[in-house]
């Protein structure tokens, strides 16, 4: 399906965009994926005020699985043990 969305915010359309051109996606397919996300995201909180705990787990695909402890290596300068 073609459509056309108005009133997003260039700058975090910019970086969405470059970040699913970095993985490799399509930004068609990476679009369905979030609005699914936030769908879902909806769904889990409606009538709740919600927890940690009841956050799931997203899956970024390859090449993600060590982000924490790189993002934890940029922000603290060293592994955390």
């Amino acid at each position: 399906m073609n459509i056309s969305v108005r009133d997003v915010n260039a700058e975090v359309f910019r970086e969405f965009k470059a970040a699913v051109a970095m993985r490799g996606t399509k930004l068609g397919s990476a679009v369905s994926m979030a609005l699914k996300h936030w769908l879902e995201c909806r769904q889990a909180t409606a009538g709740k005020k919600g927890s940690l705990l009841d956050l799931k787990s997203v899956d970024f695909g390859p090449g993600s699985e060590k982000w924490s402890s790189e993002i934890d290596e940029t922000l603290y300068g060293g592994r955390l043990h």
